[in-house]
């Protein structure tokens, strides 16, 4: 089949310039014997072919697999040196319907894999925390009280001795009786009075230890 290689060479490097050294361009004529089938080629360092070379074992099992009415593929696939390639082929049929020629766009992404492995990385730090940031500690305290009310799921005056346990503990594990005065804000929001307070205090902290 007769290509105007120029323009198709043109194609090429016009794809290549629009992504850059990492995107490798090639225009195989599927009509030539298959040791021979790159008839364009742009980037080619990517896997180091040139003008002339044959196609790919992915490019064979195309030619017998692709369906008549599937004209495109994208896949990824790795180089020799262990790089990894994100590939889009587009494949071109005569009027009998057989395909004679194809594009493939081979970019690089082994760099942007990295970068997603150390994003991942970085962003993978474990339980969330609903943190308070303010001047006035007042504000912390209720922060934690908040989230203690959120944790039992039911206002204090409606929580039974055992959540008021379960309250009181979630409070003293997160750190709220380090804060100066927080025993009367929190016996005003569990609607418990200060002995009981402390003696839910003490039965929390001893199913804790055991």
């Amino acid at each position: 089949m007769n290509f105007n290689l120029k323009d198709i060479q043109l194609l090429c490097d016009s794809i290549a310039n629009q992504f850059g050294p990492s995107c490798e361009v090639v225009f195989h004529d599927l009509t030539q014997d298959y040791d021979h089938t790159i008839v364009a080629i742009a980037n080619g360092h990517i896997t180091n072919r040139t003008v002339g070379g044959p196609g790919t074992n992915a490019g064979l099992k195309a030619l017998k697999e692709l369906s008549p009415d599937s004209n495109s593929s994208t896949y990824m696939t790795h180089t020799k040196d262990g790089r990894t390639l994100k590939t889009t082929s587009a494949y071109f049929r005569d009027e009998q319907g057989n395909i004679v020629s194809s594009l493939c766009i081979n970019l690089d992404i082994s760099d942007m894999l990295c970068m997603r492995n150390m994003l991942d990385a970085q962003l993978n730090i474990g339980k969330e925390e609903n943190e308070c940031f303010s001047n006035d500690i007042s504000d912390v305290l209720e922060s934690i009280i908040n989230d203690t009310i959120s944790h039992i799921g039911k206002p204090g005056f409606r929580m039974s001795r055992r959540e008021k346990i379960e309250a009181i503990r979630y409070l003293d594990s997160h750190g709220a009786f380090l804060v100066k005065r927080s025993v009367e804000r929190v016996c005003a929001a569990l609607d418990v009075s200060r002995n009981s307070f402390y003696a839910y205090l003490d039965d929390a902290r001893k199913n804790s230890d055991s």
